[in-house]
């Protein structure tokens, strides 16, 4: 910063000084450099939001273990971006909502609903070996694991977490009907855009409108591969019978459906 100010402004540092050395440096307002990018935008982009071993973070990034241990993760960790468990490393929701904030998931983003005037909560995932059948296709009854997902990350994305639900609320959330469409197949390693888009339906459940694309670079339209229409209850978790819905989830599905009004 000091020799930055020294050589661009007279040795003067001020704001705006200091904004320009901090873009110069690829350091955001968050404090994170290029490698903290690189590694939280990983663990949620290939890896699901974790958990993901040490190792195999360390060769998608192409970076030493040493180096993410000692230097990346601690201050990821300290702001309460990252999080280590026994099984591997975990986002957190403030990562998740970081990068959802980020010019490239904007675009990512608006690439996969193009030409809906909506805007749709999206959720990015990759297809791996275990998805797919022996000819690289992805197996009929997986993308149901891709709907499923995509509906947990957006409850997560406006604060709550099943498990916390079903701790706290004693309600769990069940399927009870489901419809789908399969347009296209996806393919190994194909990267995938999970759009959810909710609405009430009766004071215990709601219906969620879910479409899975594939994503191109270059700013190819993506290609809709599946359309499916979801029906999901709110039950007590030890009965199973039906529970009105939590009001902080009444309050969010309809902020969304007056968003798109």
């Amino acid at each position: 910063m000091r020799d930055y100010a020294q050589v661009r402004a007279d040795g003067r540092i001020d704001e705006a000084v200091a904004d320009a050395a901090l873009d110069l440096l690829e350091v955001d307002r968050q404090g994170f450099d290029t490698l903290d990018r690189k590694l939280l935008t990983a663990i949620i982009e290939r890896f699901d939001g974790g958990p993901v071993g040490i190792d195999s973070l360390a060769a998608a990034l192409g970076e030493e273990r040493g180096t993410l241990e000692d230097v990346t993760e601690p201050f990821l960790i300290q702001q309460g971006f990252l999080v280590r468990t026994a099984r591997g490393r975990m986002v957190t929701r403030a990562s998740y909502l970081h990068w959802a904030s980020s010019p490239r998931a904007r675009r990512r983003h608006a690439a996969a609903v193009r030409g809906s005037a909506v805007s749709v909560f999206s959720w990015p995932a990759r297809v791996y070996w275990e998805d797919t059948d022996g000819g690289g296709i992805v197996y009929y009854a997986n993308y149901l694991r891709y709907l499923e997902r995509a509906r947990t990350e957006w409850l997560r994305a406006r604060g709550h977490s099943q498990l916390q639900l079903a701790r706290d609320r004693g309600i769990v959330f069940t399927v009870v009907s489901l419809s789908v469409d399969y347009r296209a197949p996806a393919r190994l390693d194909d990267e995938l855009q999970i759009t959810c888009a909710p609405q009430s339906e009766g004071a215990a459940s709601l219906r969620f409108a879910q479409r899975i694309y594939r994503a191109h670079a270059g700013g190819r339209a993506p290609d809709l591969l599946l359309e499916a229409n979801v029906r999901v209850a709110c039950v007590d978790a030890r009965t199973m019978r039906p529970q009105r819905l939590p009001e902080f989830l009444a309050d969010a599905v309809a902020a969304e459906a007056a968003g798109s009004g």
